[in-house]
């Protein structure tokens, strides 16, 4: 169904998070979860490519989404579309 690399940084506590990882997985979207709690290299990375350490940040192929539910319409598209 989908040719996209999903990587989606989290936090255990993240409403926002939650609610993402709850959209990709009822339409069926693989993806991988870097919880940023867990481990500190999860937060290297995500600072290295944003310069934030925000929480959801939504990696789908080379686009960089910071937010989930202010970016959810223009994640819908891209991804549903």
């Amino acid at each position: 169904m989908n040719d996209f690399a999903i990587e989606i940084y989290t936090t255990p506590t993240c409403p926002d998070c939650k609610a993402a990882k709850e959209f990709l997985s009822q339409h069926n979207f693989n993806y991988t979860e870097h919880d940023i709690v867990e481990n500190q290299e999860n937060i290297e990375e995500l600072i290295k490519f944003t310069g934030k350490h925000i929480v959801p940040t939504i990696k789908i192929n080379d686009e960089v989404f910071i937010g989930f539910s202010q970016n959810r319409e223009t994640i819908e598209t891209l991804l549903l579309s």
